[in-house]
């Protein structure tokens, strides 16, 4: 124990000790396992908008033009973002 906290310990009966704080911090969490999560994220949210689509051009006979944009390039950007994080996985197993 520190003087600071005998000395509060003394004055105050009864009183809590204190416990010197310490930092810590986030767990470290690969970078792959980031990418490879946002590229399953962003694959499931253009599915998702493109369900919408499909169900709004089947009910109401129109085409929602920010899904028609939405679903190829959520579904790209995620393959992409999979696509690359399997090769840096591949580059560190083989290394």
């Amino acid at each position: 124990m520190t003087e600071e906290a005998s000395e509060a310990t003394s004055e105050e009966p009864g009183a809590p000790e204190r416990v010197e704080a310490r930092e810590v911090g986030p767990p470290e969490v690969d970078r792959r396992d980031v990418e490879r999560d946002d590229g399953r994220d962003l694959l499931g949210a253009g599915v998702a908008v493109g369900a919408i689509g499909v169900l709004g051009a089947i009910t109401g006979a129109a085409l929602c033009p920010v899904c028609v944009i939405a679903t190829p390039a959520l579904l790209g950007y995620g393959a992409y973002k999979n696509i690359k994080a399997r090769r840096a996985r591949r580059r560190t197993t083989d290394d």
